[in-house]
């Protein structure tokens, strides 16, 4: 199969795959799979969350019985899990992480499906060892997707919107959160507004899409926000399945979508801790996460 090398194309290619097909993933694969684990394995908060990829052999079929969503995900036999400990950022770099990974299997042709509060924790822990501080905030199904999607999986995705996203006026702001920035039709593919779209079209937990990204017109720098949800639903996921830094994993992997948007369009800038002086006026819900720094800024700084 040919490898599609655009990371745009590759982003707007990846759907969630619930139905797998019986093709088993070939094992060159996997090694690559485990190589790029490695490679981006530290995160950018350098937590270090830690992956094993396990197959679903005769052995262990078991065990992995009703391991995954509780039946909304169908004949997968290979799964990323991941475990990280419970330390500030640690669940940003597991969604940035393994956002990189699923990037890569999807320009391969592999399926993929994030799994967050909807699994067995204690089927998991059966599978690997966990030490007393560490915590597995989800797993990937991987393997080829199946020819014909089923009425469940159509279903599924229908009632989270899955090829739905927020408008642009709703996630991306300039010199505050009150003023929405207006996207071009279409993005300037030489901009961060393209970027921005990349980021935009990123997976999340229930389709929530937390993202909030506010632009400093003076020196061009982006700051990373999550909008935390207070909803009886959420209330719910953080105290029975204990999810509650699941919409951090999405923050991970915004990060992961602007970055390597940024990349491949040409557009030098790298991330940092610098929070933007009208922090402490956000809203309970809202939290400040990280910041591109574009070169614009760093310009500005040195003058």
């Amino acid at each position: 199969m040919k490898r599609i090398t655009s990371v745009l194309e590759v982003i707007r290619a990846r759907r969630s795959v619930r139905h797998f097909s019986d093709r088993e993933v070939e094992r060159d694969i996997i090694t690559k799979l485990e190589e790029w684990l490695e490679k981006y394995g530290p995160g950018y908060f350098k937590t270090g969350p830690k992956f094993r990829i396990i197959k679903a052999s005769d052995n262990d079929r078991e065990k992995l019985n009703g391991i995954i969503s509780y039946g909304i995900i169908r004949g997968a036999k290979n799964f990323i899990v991941g475990r990280t400990k419970k330390n500030l950022r640690a669940f940003e770099d597991f969604g940035y992480v393994l956002q990189h990974v699923i990037l890569e299997c999807t320009a391969l042709g592999i399926g993929t499906c994030w799994i967050g509060g909807t699994f067995s924790k204690s089927r998991v822990k059966q599978l690997i060892e966990l030490e007393p501080d560490e915590h597995i905030p989800a797993i990937i199904a991987i393997g080829y997707p199946s020819e014909n999607r089923d009425l469940k999986e159509r279903m599924m995705r229908k009632c989270v919107h899955g090829d739905v996203r927020k408008p642009w006026r709703e996630l991306f702001f300039a010199d505050n959160l009150f003023v929405p920035i207006l996207a071009e039709t279409p993005p300037d593919p030489q901009a961060y507004d393209m970027a921005l779209e990349m980021l935009r079209w990123g997976p999340s937990a229930s389709n929530h899409q937390p993202w909030r990204v506010v632009k400093d017109e003076r020196n061009g720098a982006y700051h990373f926000f999550v909008r935390r949800n207070s909803g009886i639903i959420y209330k719910i996921l953080h105290s029975i399945l204990q999810v509650g830094n699941i919409q951090s994993i999405d923050m991970g992997i915004a990060m992961c979508h602007f970055e390597l948007a940024a990349k491949e369009l040409g557009l030098p800038g790298q991330w940092q801790n610098s929070p933007p002086a009208w922090i402490s006026d956000l809203p309970d819900n809202i939290e400040y996460v990280i910041s591109w720094m574009t070169n614009d800024q760093r310009e500005r700084e040195c003058r």
